[in-house]
């Protein structure tokens, strides 16, 4: 099996692990925190989100990106690697010296000590080193890792955090678990590299593309923690702990990004030896594949929101149905921007136009938000998301429009779209049917969901034979016989 392959299922593996805890936990914690707890929570870790960004600047995909091109020249990986981690380190302590000076003059009392706990997450950047495990496309040993941290943090929360009063614990576990996957990744890069003095001119020099990478980084977590900034000044806390309830549904993204991870090193080295032709034509069809993954996920969300919200979190979380229909349509459009960026124009070195179309998005973001918040409160948090990729779709799009046409797959979806309202339709119709709404009722809906839409699917590729997830599912099956 491929490492591409390999790497894809362990990262859909460890993703679906993403998607399940949150959605374990979310009912556990709204119940026995409440929705002000929870939005003081998504609060604090938005501010905090904006410091990690600076702190790591564009390491990630900086280093994903060079030691994918060097991995088969050890000594130069592992140079290259050297110097990125320490600039990675002054850069994590210039920020933590900048987050002190935020803490004890901005941050008033009562939020203050949840400020200090979360100075444990800018302390994990220092030993980030995922990049290394990425470019490698040694994913196995990121997602073991980072999996088995996950479902410790997970035990903690189910054990330990029982009422309001347990916010700080929360605070705690949501902070040291990160710090010892990413501490036990850096011990463990020994295997990989070798020792090397860093290069302190060499290091000067990441500097220029480092920042270029962290401007679509700082825009995307400004314009993700801007809502909840924006929604805590023009209502309250409460209203953040909805929108943060309803944007669990954005976990089912991950499967998207599992196909972006494992593809952008491979595209990365595909293109550096010149298989141009090879490289768009997995660039197309891992975008068509994407997108039907998206509607998949946009018809399930849709199909079941009404009554998941009051089921799973709560009579009092009912306002989250319509919340989760904003969020669920907001992923395909997201789905052609995130395609076009990590398997396009990253893998390519364009980052120029990486970070142009992030800040971009970044201006709509937050001019819509103004308007939009203090009338909708989160309904317009969620239309400004959806305004903003829209903008970045259309731009990276726009970008590449003379060298890859992504039109093709774009068209090839309508059909699936038309599937995924017949499913809604499907799953509504049987909602009628029943008498009492229950947990049982709920389970019954997605799976009535998950089984119409996959059957349609199946049934419209049989009669017009254009195969796309059924050669998916029979290249499996053979490779498994």
């Amino acid at each position: 099996m491929s490492n591409i392959k390999k790497n894809f299922i362990y990262i859909s593996v460890y993703n679906f692990l993403l998607m399940l805890l949150p959605i374990v936990t979310s009912p556990i914690l709204s119940s026995r925190l409440g929705a002000e707890l929870l939005g003081i929570y998504n609060y604090v870790d938005a501010i905090v989100s904006i410091f990690l960004v600076f702190a790591s600047t564009g390491i990630y995909r900086y280093g994903m990106r060079e030691i994918a091109k060097y991995k088969e020249n050890k000594d130069l990986m592992s140079q290259k690697y050297i110097n990125i981690v320490l600039v990675n380190i002054l850069n994590v302590f210039f920020v933590i010296s900048i987050y002190f000076l935020f803490v004890i003059y901005m941050v008033d009392e009562t939020n203050r000590m949840y400020f200090w706990i979360k100075l444990v997450t800018l302390l994990t950047v220092i030993f980030d080193n995922a990049f290394l495990y990425y470019g490698l496309e040694n994913i196995k040993i990121l997602t073991l890792r980072d999996g088995l941290t996950k479902i410790v943090a997970f035990v903690c929360i189910v054990i330990f955090i029982k009422s309001s009063e347990d916010i700080y614990l929360y605070f705690i576990i949501m902070s040291i678990c990160p710090f010892i996957s990413a501490f036990w990744g850096f011990i463990y890069s020994r295997r990989f590299i070798k020792f090397k003095i860093p290069e302190l001119k060499e290091c000067k020099k990441l500097y220029k593309p480092l920042i270029i990478l962290m401007i679509p980084s700082l825009s995307y977590i400004i314009y993700q923690s801007m809502d909840k900034v924006m929604i805590n000044t023009f209502y309250n806390a409460s209203e953040v702990g909805y929108y943060a309830c309803a944007s669990k549904v954005l976990v089912l993204r991950t499967i998207i990004t599992s196909l972006g991870t494992a593809m952008c090193p491979h595209l990365v080295s595909l293109y550096s030896k010149g298989n141009i032709e090879i490289a768009n034509k997995k660039f197309v069809d891992s975008l068509l594949i994407s997108l039907i993954i998206a509607i998949f996920s946009l018809a399930n969300i849709i199909a079941i929101s009404k009554e998941f919200a009051p089921i799973f979190w709560g009579s009092s979380f009912s306002v989250c149905s319509n919340l989760m229909i904003g969020f669920a349509i907001s992923i395909p459009i997201w789905c052609i921007s995130e395609v076009i960026r990590t398997q396009y124009l990253l893998p390519h070195g364009r980052d120029n136009q990486y970070m142009l179309s992030f800040i971009i998005g970044l201006i709509i973001n937050a001019i819509s938000n103004v308007l939009l918040i203090p009338i909708w409160g989160a309904i317009g948090a969620i239309l400004s998301i959806i305004l903003s990729e829209l903008m970045m779709s259309f731009i990276q799009a726009w970008f590449i429009r003379k060298e890859v046409c992504i039109k093709y797959s774009i068209y090839k979806c309508i059909p699936y779209v038309i599937i995924a309202l017949i499913s809604i339709l499907i799953v509504r119709g049987f909602v009628l049917l029943q008498l009492n709404i229950t947990i049982i009722t709920l389970i019954l809906e997605i799976l009535v969901s998950i089984i119409s839409f996959s059957i349609l699917v199946c049934f419209y590729e049989y009669i017009t034979n254009k195969k796309i997830i059924l050669n998916i599912i029979f290249n499996k099956m053979k490779k498994t016989l």
